[in-house]
C-alpha cells in the first residue's frame, strides 16, 4: 500500500500544468517525522567483536532493528527528497519546526536528541501518552507551523497571473515576501495562495518553551503505567489459559513482569534522552 503516491500525482499535475503553461495544480505533504534516527551512516564497526559495547548483537535485537527500519522506510517517500524540475514549485511539504528567533525557548540539547521538533515524537510518537503538557506544545507548534507556511512558503510571485485583479490593500502590505536570495529585485516578491487576510490572523504565534514533566508526576505515571500493562498481561494469560488462578496466576505475574519493567525503563531512557526529565 502506498499512502503517499507522490509520482502518480508528479505525473498528473505534468500532464495538467506541461510545459509552457500557467501552473494551476500543486501537491502538499504534511509529514510529523516523529523520531529522528539515532543511526550514524560514519560509524565504523569495531574489529575487535570483544569490545562492541551496546551493539545489537543478538537476533531478536538485530531483527527488532531490522524492523524500526521498515518502519521507517514506509513512513515517507525519497521522492520527496528528490530535486524538482527546474522551474517547478508545485510540490509542498509542511513539517514541524521549532526554528524561531525568539530566545530561551528551550528545547534538546543537539547532542542528545539530533533535530528533534515534537515533544510526543519519542517512542515513535507514542511518548504523547505519557502527559498532556506534550500534546499541548505539539499542537501549538503545529498551529505555527501551518501559519508560517501559509505565509511564507505556500506562495508564488506577485504578478503571477494567478492573482490578476487582486493586490493587497494598504493595511496588507505585510503579506508581501521578500526573496531572501534576491532582496535588491523588486519583482521578487511573493503574494500567499492562501491569504490570511485579517491582521489577527497573521500575529505570530510563538514557539513554546520545550515540557517537560516532574519526577513525582512520572513516578506516578510510571505505577500507573506499569500496573495497566500487568493487568493486560494477566488477562490475556486468563484467555489463553482459563480461570486466573494457582500457578497459572503466578505464571502470568513472573512472565509478564520483566516485559513491564523493561517498556518502563524504556519510556524512562526516551524522557531522559529528550530533556522532558528534570
Amino acid at each position: 500500500m502506498n499512502n503517499e503516491p507522490l509520482g502518480l500525482i508528479d505525473d498528473l499535475i505534468g500532464q495538467a500544468d506541461g510545459p509552457g503553461r500557467t501552473q494551476h495544480y500543486a501537491s502538499l505533504t504534511i509529514d510529523p517525522f516523529p523520531d529522528p534516527s539515532a543511526w550514524d551512516p560514519q560509524r565504523q564497526p569495531d574489529p575487535d567483536p570483544e569490545a562492541q559495547t551496546g551493539v545489537y548483537q543478538t537476533v531478536p535485537q538485530v531483527l527488532g532493528r531490522l524492523l524500526r527500519s521498515w518502519i521507517g522506510q514506509c513512513r515517507f517517500d525519497p521522492g520527496l527528497l528528490a530535486p524538482k524540475p527546474a522551474g517547478s514549485i508545485h510540490r509542498f511539504m509542511l513539517k514541524p519546526s521549532r526554528k524561531s528567533s525568539r530566545p530561551g525557548i528551550g528545547g534538546p540539547s543537539p547532542g542528545k536528541v539530533k533535530a528533534a521538533e515534537l515533544a510526543t515524537g519519542g517512542l515513535g510518537g507514542f511518548l504523547g501518552f505519557v502527559d498532556k503538557s506534550f500534546r499541548d506544545h505539539d499542537y501549538q507548534l503545529g498551529r505555527r507551523n501551518c501559519q508560517r507556511f501559509l505565509m511564507k512558503q505556500f506562495v508564488r510571485r506577485h504578478n503571477d497571473p494567478l492573482f490578476a485583479g487582486w493586490k493587497p490593500g494598504p493595511n496588507q502590505q505585510d503579506l508581501y515576501v521578500n526573496d531572501p536570495k534576491e532582496p535588491g529585485d523588486p519583482n521578487a516578491r511573493y503574494l500567499p495562495i492562501l491569504p490570511l487576510l485579517n491582521a489577527s490572523l497573521r500575529a505570530e504565534i510563538p514557539v513554546h518553551s520545550w515540557p517537560s514533566m516532574s519526577m513525582e508526576k512520572w513516578r506516578r505515571v510510571r505505577k500507573r503505567i506499569a500496573k495497566r500493562l500487568a493487568k493486560a498481561g494477566q488477562r490475556l494469560m486468563v484467555e489463553e489459559f482459563g480461570s486466573f488462578k494457582g500457578a497459572v496466576g503466578w505464571g502470568a505475574v513472573a512472565t509478564f513482569a520483566r516485559p513491564v519493567k523493561r517498556a518502563t525503563d524504556r519510556i524512562d531512557e526516551a524522557l531522559t534522552d529528550r530533556e522532558q526529565l528534570p
